[in-house]
């Protein structure tokens, strides 16, 4: 049996840890919610959100939050926003958990 196949168990496990204990997904999981964001914000006007994630299984947690100025958005325009970042990741072969929030409040985000 190769070196490769014995460790093949142990990377299982380390990623099954990762996931239970809700760690940041692997990279290739993270670059099309980055790549999401980088659109929704453009067409938007929004500033940089803080995102984040993690996967457990099939099922993809996405956070996503905007600081935004008092007066700049509404119930309709959060809703619009909520629904372009799913749209983009509607492809992605994940169970979406998909939270995005607008907020003036500074404390909320990060």
């Amino acid at each position: 049996m190769g070196r490769r196949r014995r460790l093949q168990p142990l990377s299982l496990l380390r990623t099954a840890l990762t996931e239970l204990l809700e760690g940041a997904p692997p990279t290739h999981v993270q670059e099309p919610v980055h790549a999401a964001a980088a659109i929704v914000r453009e067409r938007h006007g929004l500033d940089v959100p803080d995102i984040r994630m993690s996967k457990v299984g099939r099922k993809l947690y996405v956070e996503v939050v905007f600081l935004v100025e008092c007066g700049h958005s509404d119930v309709d325009a959060e809703d619009a926003v909520r629904r372009a970042f799913a749209d983009q990741l509607a492809d992605l072969p994940y169970d979406l958990w998909l939270n995005v929030e607008l907020t003036t409040d500074r404390g909320l985000v990060g």
